[in-house]
């Protein structure tokens, strides 16, 4: 289960008073935070993996979409889905259910 989306980043002081970048679901309930410590560069680091997280429910509903999609037009012998690509898709829509 997760928290309700769609998320979004949101600056944060931690308790260390060291920046970080907090995602939080759309009830304003925080998800995750990012750091990275000792990283050269590192508010671009943190920005990347932040915004990255947030995406992730919609990123998850788009493959499960378009993966329903392919599978069944396949079927239909409408498209074409390689094995690879389709292995790729469950992998990552299992793994993101916590199954991998």
């Amino acid at each position: 289960m997760t928290s309700p989306s769609p998320w979004s980043v949101t600056s944060g002081i931690a308790p260390d008073r060291e920046g970080r970048l907090i995602v939080e679901d759309c009830l304003g309930n925080p998800v995750c935070a990012t750091s990275a410590r000792g990283v050269q560069g590192r508010r671009k680091m943190m920005e990347a993996n932040a915004t990255l997280i947030a995406a992730a429910p919609d990123l998850y509903a788009a493959l499960e979409r378009i993966y329903g999609r392919l599978l069944m037009s396949d079927r239909d012998g409408d498209a074409r889905i390689t094995d690879e690509d389709g292995a790729m898709a469950e992998f990552a829509l299992k793994k993101a259910r916590g199954e991998e």
